[in-house]
């Protein structure tokens, strides 16, 4: 019993002593009446007065706050400090309480901040509530990120948004009210990109410092149809001369479109759905970029009948742009130009969203075709090879809407599957193996089917 005894008072002698390891110079502090109130980071400062390595444990995320930390880990004898960052968009008296976790004691220290703020700095409404909250502290102004609509002006929800830095991606994570963002990079000129569905990306060069560390950054929308010219109905007009001879169908063609042949009467208006691949296996230093090139030049020539949607599949399935006419060649080519490839391969329900969007969109009387270009074959889920075929082969007869396919690569199964697909598509299997030789010809493919 004795024994027992014993055991348990040394237990419980470990315990304070442990206990008594991190002695902070405070646990509470007033800032008392805030002008300006701007995110700032106070300090608090603990030493490890015991004579063993003590751990610091990570913060549950808060909603309203953020913890920095010097380190992880506090040797005997060593200062410890910690930031506290409060993010609010309310004016008045305020009191926060956070709990801190140390290795030598079961229970967290609790640090509390309170004051009274007369005013928000404008900048002040971001915060970043990461999954392990203590970040390392690194005596640097936090980077906030806004993207905003560049018609508009209005502040984005729920972009995505990251920074490049010495050739190093950042994923940043959005804060208050997901209008604005964080990112933990060094001071110093990094790249910023923003993205969200219905807009173009856009990224932007930016000198992060401890004066300039709120980046605005602009996307532009997509430009979309009028809502009363969704789907174009092509109706030839049949002129008649003297000698009752018919003349084929005018397509009128402005005089400021440079004609490259394409603006003859005898060519349909298009609309051009193109499915790509943007897995990793399409990361070549050739397949990917080939591709683009062939697309650029085929926008340089599209008119103002032609419309133009873009999916992409790797591990998601993602519209880039829907039903764009062709006269916005700008903001096209700069879309194609910020592909990348990366992930998985789920082409099949990139397939199935092109007839969907086909159908949304379809020219009467015009050429609706799908062009998917890829290396390989289809990992989709619950996919089924001749179910493929037998929709394509459908859609091509009863919809008339052609898929045409554009093979990378020099697997013999992945290429016999796309010419099978083409096949039944009623289009044709095209390769880009040469930029000089090869590099129109998505331009001759849609010449030959929008042909009367």
């Amino acid at each position: 019993m004795r024994f027992k005894i014993l055991i348990i008072g040394l237990f419980l002698s470990c315990i304070v002593q442990l206990k008594a390891q991190m002695v902070g110079d405070k646990t509470s502090m007033d800032l008392g009446a805030i002008e300006n109130y701007n995110n700032d980071t106070v300090y608090f400062y603990f030493t490890n007065t015991g004579s063993k390595t003590v751990y610091f444990l990570p913060v549950q995320p808060g909603e309203d706050y953020q913890v920095l930390c010097s380190k992880k880990t506090i040797e005997p004898g060593e200062v410890f400090t910690i930031g506290l960052i409060y993010y609010t968009e309310k004016r008045g008296r305020f009191s926060i309480e956070v709990p801190l976790n140390f290795s030598s004691s079961f229970e967290p220290i609790k640090i509390k901040l309170s004051g009274q703020i007369k005013s928000i700095h404008p900048n002040a409404l971001t915060v970043c509530p990461s999954i392990e909250n203590s970040k390392p502290l690194n005596n640097r102004v936090p980077l906030n990120i806004v993207v905003r609509d560049k018609v508009t002006n209005e502040q984005i929800k729920n972009p995505k948004v990251n920074v490049v830095q010495n050739h190093k991606t950042i994923n940043c994570v959005p804060g208050f009210r997901n209008i604005a963002f964080q990112c933990n990079c060094e001071y110093g000129r990094i790249k910023v990109n923003a993205e969200k569905e219905g807009y173009l990306p856009n990224s932007m060069v930016f000198d992060y410092n401890q004066e300039n560390n709120t980046c605005l950054i602009y996307i532009e929308p997509l430009p979309i149809r009028e809502p009363d010219t969704l789907r174009s109905v092509y109706k030839p007009q049949i002129v008649v001369k003297k000698d009752t001879a018919i003349e084929p169908p005018v397509v009128y063609v402005p005089a400021s479109t440079v004609d490259n042949g394409f603006n003859s009467p005898a060519y349909k208006p298009n609309h051009l759905i193109f499915v790509i691949d943007v897995s990793g296996s399409m990361k070549d230093s050739t397949k990917l970029p080939y591709l683009k090139a062939s697309m650029k030049a085929l926008i340089e020539v599209l008119r103002p009948q032609d419309y133009i949607t873009l999916i992409t599949y790797s591990s998601k399935v993602r519209v880039v742009f829907e039903n764009v006419n062709g006269q916005s060649k700008s903001a096209l080519l700069y879309a194609i130009d910020t592909l990348t490839a990366r992930g998985a391969s789920l082409g099949a329900e990139g397939v199935n969203l092109a007839y969907d969007m086909a159908h949304q969109h379809f020219i009467i009387g015009g050429n609706n075709q799908i062009f998917l270009a890829t290396d390989g074959l289809f990992n989709g889920n619950h996919f089924n090879e001749n179910d493929l075929f037998k929709m394509v082969k459908h859609e091509a007869n009863k919809n008339q809407i052609r898929l045409t396919t554009i093979a990378f690569g020099k697997t013999a199964k992945a290429l016999t599957f796309l010419s099978v697909l083409a096949e039944k598509g009623k289009g044709k299997l095209l390769r880009i193996l040469n930029l000089n030789t090869d590099k129109e010809v998505l331009i001759e493919e849609v010449k030959a089917s929008s042909m009367h």
